[in-house]
């Protein structure tokens, strides 16, 4: 299943430093992200840091048109990348995933006081990450899961590096205080995420689970690496009539945001505060 995953791109017979996993989705209103992401990744990165980085694109919608439609445009503004093996897209096979459309709500935990809709767009995302992570687990030494609605900053590869020396004993390191943004892990632990997010997939959302699954490796504290260096950009979610106004007051570029500051939502390492 994971072998025929591959939809453009291709794969480097050697094992590189990290992988980028980043699933996009179609938003409601046709607002597309990840070229803004991919932009950001590719010209941040220098020429020898690409040969050790592969970015690995999950098309994550169920229809096969939109899929294809937001392929085709990454082929054509990405084409040198993907001959170069630095950029692949993906996709999963329907039978990946359990019949979320339709399902009797209680086929599915509603937890946290979520809607139906919410817990099937949250279980969906999970199963993701899931297919995501077990495909781009033997690429490279580490895995870092991004979204397809940020940017980031000159140098992120050395400041991962960088901040790897830092701690010496370590399941999970986070580059980005919102959500599930910018967490690392070496490529073995990836994999145990990935089984960890199918099993509980519809129980709680992902940026929960990564929590529990780090203190059961040991980890009881979160590594995150200050400033930031990923923000969060977009504001239309890919769940129907969710907007998602926060930004990571710790990231350093933090004078660029998509709508004024007082209007959006800070992230810190405790959750959100909402600006005054």
């Amino acid at each position: 299943m994971y072998q025929s995953a591959l939809v453009a791109g291709k794969r480097r017979e050697k094992k590189g430093f990290m992988t980028i996993g980043i699933p996009t989705a179609s938003r409601p209103n046709g607002t597309q992200y990840i070229q803004l992401t991919l932009d950001s990744l590719i010209n941040n990165t220098d020429v020898n840091e690409r040969q050790s980085v592969t970015i690995v694109v999950l098309l994550a919608d169920r229809e096969i048109t939109s899929r294809e439609a937001i392929n085709v445009q990454l082929l054509h503004k990405y084409r040198k990348h993907f001959q170069s093996g630095l950029l692949q897209t993906i996709e999963a096979p329907d039978s990946f995933y359990p019949t979320l459309y339709p399902t009797p709500p209680d086929y599915l935990e509603m937890t946290y006081n979520h809607s139906v809709s919410r817990v099937r767009w949250r279980s969906k995302q999970n199963l993701d990450f899931a297919f995501l992570m077990t495909y781009s687990e033997r690429i490279s030494e580490y895995y870092l899961q991004l979204e397809d609605d940020l940017i980031t900053v000159p140098g992120y590869v050395t400041a991962i590096r960088r901040f790897m020396g830092k701690v010496p004993e370590w399941v999970c390191l986070e580059f980005s205080e919102i959500g599930f943004i910018g967490k690392f892990y070496r490529s073995p632990d990836v994999a145990k995420l990935a089984k960890f997010l199918t099993l509980f997939y519809s129980e709680q959302p992902n940026d929960v689970l990564y929590l529990h699954l780090n203190e059961i490796n040991l980890q009881f504290k979160r590594y995150v690496s200050r400033p930031t260096i990923f923000q969060h950009e977009g504001i239309q979610s890919s769940l129907l009539g969710r907007r998602q106004e926060m930004v990571d007051i710790n990231f350093q570029l933090w004078n660029r945001p998509s709508l004024p500051v007082h209007k959006r939502q800070k992230w810190g390492i405790s959750g959100p505060e909402r600006t005054e």
